[in-house]
């Protein structure tokens, strides 16, 4: 291969076909005509869209995934402790906190899912839930487990599915496996927007609270039943989700075609540098991530020479595990806490992967990564 560095890489970023933006700057105008700016006639069509895609009962949109998650745990009227995965991004954790609830970390086993043994070491009296994260858009095996562990001992089990939409596992799709599941729009999600989440759940009575609690707790009018917030998308935000949502099945299978030349390369890799993430054989992730293991050698090194030749790494998810975050602290846990959350978030990289990687993009990366890894 000979590629030139000028060709740039990098990390992640929206992708929005120029054929769409004809399709949304008319839907903006439609929006600026009418004078309805938020939670309007888009909001609700892209409700009902996720819903028939996804198969569930009830989809009600959010400003932010971060909302949807405290929405959603607030309207399950989660008490007390909740075991929640160490390897997940702050606003997990802030979601529970602000709920009102107390959050007790878990550790995580090789492919950065919760551990359901070290799940049901850590269960008590107090505890009220299980909260997974399906981390870069993979769903482990160990989902069927942690499902079983919770019906046993009466605990709700719910989903950040924020980097999992569009995955499955076993033909059914993140977001289904529990009471209820938060999703993340952020423009580098796999389907994202200029901002925006969403809370799937079959319940009625949940769907209702969040509706409620995400408008003020305002019933009609403005007579509030319940303390609210302001967690309403806007019309514009909608619009963007819906060209992302008609793009998904593409993106998904674009993000494919690409993991699979990733494959190749560490099949035949002779460094013994890189190790393979593992990944269920009934799980048809989104690809939202592609995680790789390296053994014996820096990840800034490895970052360092690829920046050196113009390609920027996908962030990782996550660099540090919760209990090492500067802003929990007060959690009181120390390290070697959690070994395997550490190792992994240690070991690991993100190799580049949007939805219009090109695959000489892919192939110019790896070329590089070979002569780094030497």
């Amino acid at each position: 291969m000979n590629l030139s560095k000028k060709m740039g890489i990098p990390s992640m970023r929206i992708y929005i076909p120029s054929e769409d933006k004809s399709w949304i700057l008319n839907r903006f105008n439609e929006i600026l005509d009418s004078s309805i700016l938020t939670e309007g006639k888009f909001c609700r069509e892209l409700e009902r869209r996720l819903e028939s895609y996804l198969g569930i009962k009830h989809v009600v949109v959010t400003n932010s995934g971060t909302g949807a998650l405290e929405a959603m745990i607030r309207a399950l009227n989660l008490k007390g402790e909740i075991l929640v995965t160490d390897e997940t991004f702050s606003a997990t954790i802030y979601a529970i906190l602000r709920a009102g609830c107390k959050p007790v970390l878990v550790d995580v086993e090789e492919d950065m899912y919760l551990s359901p043994k070290e799940l049901k070491a850590k269960i008590t009296e107090k505890t009220s839930a299980a909260f997974v994260m399906h981390v870069g858009g993979f769903i482990s095996d160990s989902i069927i487990e942690i499902r079983e562990i919770c019906d046993a001992n009466s605990l709700t089990l719910i989903e950040d599915a924020a980097q999992a939409m569009g995955s499955k596992y076993d033909g059914k799709f993140a977001g289904t496996f529990g009471e209820a599941a938060g999703f993340s729009l952020f423009p580098t999600k796999v389907m994202g927007s200029a901002e925006g989440g969403f809370v799937a759940t079959d319940r009625d009575e949940v769907a209702e609270l969040v509706a409620l609690l995400k408008d003020q707790g305002k019933a009609k009018g403005n007579i509030c039943n319940v303390q609210g917030y302001n967690w309403r998308m806007n019309e514009f935000q909608a619009v963007i989700a819906l060209s992302q949502l008609n793009r998904l099945k593409a993106f998904i299978e674009h993000r494919n075609r690409i993991a699979k030349l990733y494959d190749e390369f560490r099949e035949l890799d002779k460094t013994g540098k890189i190790t393979q993430y593992r990944k269920s054989k009934k799980c048809r992730p989104n690809w939202y991530k592609y995680i790789a293991f390296l053994k014996g050698v820096e990840r800034e090194f490895i970052k360092a020479k690829l920046n050196s030749q113009n390609i920027n790494l996908s962030g990782e998810v996550y660099e540090l595990p919760i209990h090492l975050q500067p802003a929990f602290r007060e959690f009181g846990y120390r390290r070697g806490d959690f070994p395997v959350a550490e190792q992994v978030s240690r070991t690991h990289i993100c190799f580049p992967l949007t939805s219009n990687l090109t695959t000489e993009q892919a192939e110019y990366f790896l070329q590089c990564l070979e002569e780094s890894l030497k």
